[in-house]
């Protein structure tokens, strides 16, 4: 299967909510690194691997997306869903930390806020 054809239908499953198929298809897709879709390929199994619970999973695909990822638009949101994985596996200090980063970069957006919510909680 064609990388970028693996990537639609994992994208499309991750919008249906079939998180474990979706992962399937973009774990395929991944694997062609020369797609223009890898971006968003890396950020949709890295949220689908959140909403399964594979925190770990989901925090090293995030980091991946970070270093490798030249997308400034999904950047603010990778940083948050770290915070918000962290969180999820009871690590306080290092979820505050991407937090506060979502909170110092990105200040005026309604992410910040939220980032700002979730350090309250913690």
């Amino acid at each position: 299967m064609d990388g970028a054809v693996a990537i639609y239908m994992g994208i499309a499953l991750f919008n249906v909510m079939r998180f474990d198929e979706a992962a399937g298809y973009l774990k395929k897709g991944i694997k062609h690194s020369d797609s223009e879709f890898y971006d968003l390929a890396l950020i949709h199994l890295a949220l689908s691997q959140y909403f399964m619970h594979e925190y770990d999973d989901s925090i090293e695909g995030l980091t991946t997306f970070l270093q490798k990822s030249s997308s400034e638009q999904l950047r603010p949101y990778a940083l948050f869903m770290l915070g918000k994985n962290y969180k999820e596996l009871g690590n306080k200090r290092e979820a505050k930390r991407y937090f506060s980063e979502v909170n110092r970069r990105y200040g005026d957006s309604e992410l910040a806020q939220e980032a700002g919510q979730e350090m309250q909680g913690l």
